[in-house]
């Protein structure tokens, strides 16, 4: 079997609905009959076979629900079932109630054949959601076919950027296009300014942050965020007496300090609205202030979640429990000779510990706007920060610090 033949049933639900449980279980369950994967959640760049919404009747159509239903609409994505799952306490008038508020929701987006299910669903019977997973005839997956197949069906596309050095000048011409807007992603040099922007100075040690650099999410070949546009970064990259930069104190007892980045998001760029600016960091004595100007070159890549994803997808890891060693050689054949780029956009995080991804508190798991994990002539020893927006707010920019 390849991946093509493999069938993808994702499970969706409100948070009050145990969606992931639900997919775990029937992952386990199509691992030992039928060789479908179970995914939770809509996976990126794939189209499910099958599609299960979870309702809990002890909320009914909650505005989870809702969301998940445009989300359906939007991708033109079939919806196969609705799981009703049981109140807490037994309660016959709830469930009838869930039930009605399921149907007239069906009824509304034109849905009346989609069947409500509602029963237990265990690894050895899953009930109601049975024809889901009906087994086809084949030779089922191995353990190390299936591991990558669950990588292949989760890849996410990025954009791999290379870094050039370029003067100045060179660099702000080539952010202008003919049209006046300022579009692209590059390192140094002078940051987009518009009317009422000051430069940020850090709130620890008082003196004027560098200027990173400027990621445009609009450009490139990674999943954007929709109301993203030019990020321009700043950080602070030294101690208060000049010793020593400050990376070592990004990460505290109570978590990573937001207060070593500031982000300016602009929706929309032009050249007319561009502002000139003074560097103070020009008259700085400390060392490794500044970032020398580098142009970015563009290309297409695949990302595959990192070991600490994969711990963190119950359908994936409780019910294959693979190694480490498993994982490595399923991401070597997937990427039999892994591309070179100084940094990407979009996709996921080369994580070099294990650290799972920021949670928005919207209670959503932000998504990477980019990793410069391996920009190696950064100004930073080991690792490099990670920068992550969330869909909820797309000028809240949060970052973390891989160490290598």
């Amino acid at each position: 079997m390849s991946v093509s033949d493999v069938r993808v049933i994702a499970v969706i639900g409100s948070y009050a609905h145990a969606a992931d449980r639900l997919a775990t279980v029937l992952a386990a369950h199509a691992l030992r009959t039928s060789g479908d994967v179970v995914v939770h959640g809509l996976p990126a760049g794939q189209r499910p076979a099958a599609v299960v919404l979870g309702v809990s009747a002890d909320v009914g159509v909650d505005w989870g629900v809702e969301v998940w239903m445009s989300l359906l609409e939007f991708g033109g994505i079939r919806l196969s079932a609705v799981h009703l799952a049981p109140p807490g306490e037994p309660d016959p008038e709830l469930t009838e109630l869930a039930e009605a508020e399921v149907r007239e929701m069906l009824l509304r987006h034109g849905l009346t054949t989609v069947p409500v299910l509602s029963g237990p669903v265990t690894e050895d019977d899953p009930g109601p959601l049975a024809p889901l997973l009906s087994a086809r005839p084949g030779r089922l997956p191995s353990r190390a076919e299936r591991l990558e197949r669950e990588l292949s069906i989760r890849a996410e596309p990025a954009t791999a950027l290379q870094f050039r050095p370029v003067s100045t000048d060179a660099l702000r011409a080539g952010l202008i296009t003919g049209t006046g807007e300022v579009r692209g992603t590059a390192f140094g040099g002078i940051p987009y300014f518009e009317a009422g922007d000051e430069w940020p100075s850090c709130p620890r040690c008082d003196q004027p942050m560098a200027y990173l650099g400027q990621v445009d999410h609009r450009e490139g070949h990674h999943r954007s965020v929709p109301g993203t546009g030019l990020y321009v970064l700043f950080l602070c990259l030294r101690a208060p007496d000049g010793s020593r930069h400050f990376i070592s104190d990004w990460h505290t007892d109570s978590g990573y300090d937001d207060a070593y980045l500031a982000v300016r998001h602009h929706a929309a760029p032009h050249a007319d609205k561009w502002a000139e600016v003074s560097d103070p960091t020009l008259a700085a004595t400390a060392p490794a202030t500044r970032i020398a100007p580098r142009s970015c070159t563009m290309s297409a890549v695949t990302t595959y979640p990192s070991w600490d994803e994969i711990e963190s997808t119950p359908e994936v890891y409780e019910v294959q429990r693979p190694t480490h060693g498993e994982y490595a050689a399923a991401l070597a054949r997937l990427q039999p000779s892994r591309p070179v780029h100084d940094a990407h956009i979009g996709g996921y995080y080369r994580a070099c510990v294990y650290d799972h991804r920021p949670q928005c508190a919207c209670g959503a798991r932000e998504s990477l706007l980019i990793d410069l994990g391996l920009a190696t002539d950064m100004p930073w020893p080991e690792g490099g920060p990670t920068l992550w927006i969330c869909p909820c707010s797309p000028e809240h920019v949060s970052f973390r610090y891989q160490h290598t």
